[in-house]
């Protein structure tokens, strides 16, 4: 496997947590980070929003998407986005995709090679 994406996916292997902090990450403090970096959020008030956020991630992993009744119980929320546009594959979305197809197919070839 690549040598840096194996000394990072080292460095969260014993992080129970870590999808929680991954999609707190991804859905929510790459979006803001400029807004933060141009001084529109303070850092005390970052910290509480990312905090905010993780704990609501961590609910997600941990409690929702284990179920599939606790899935589309979930979906009442969906109530609130009425009206919304669909999603749209991005080319940033692209990118990740690529990048995260890449790092699974390593990580694949290696399980196969330990059999």
């Amino acid at each position: 496997m690549n040598e840096t994406y194996a000394q990072l996916l080292s460095q969260v292997a014993g992080d129970p947590h870590a999808m929680s902090k991954a999609l707190a990450h991804f859905l929510f403090r790459e979006v803001v980070e400029d807004i933060h970096s141009e001084g529109k959020i303070t850092d005390a008030e970052m910290m509480q929003l990312n905090k905010t956020v993780l704990n609501r991630a961590a609910y997600l992993t941990e409690h929702v998407l284990v179920s599939p009744d606790m899935r589309n119980a979930f979906k009442i929320e969906a109530v609130e986005c009425i009206g919304w546009d669909d999603p749209e594959m991005t080319e940033d979305l692209i990118r990740k995709d690529e990048l995260y197809s890449e790092i699974a197919g390593e990580l694949m070839a290696e399980r196969l090679k330990k059999k």
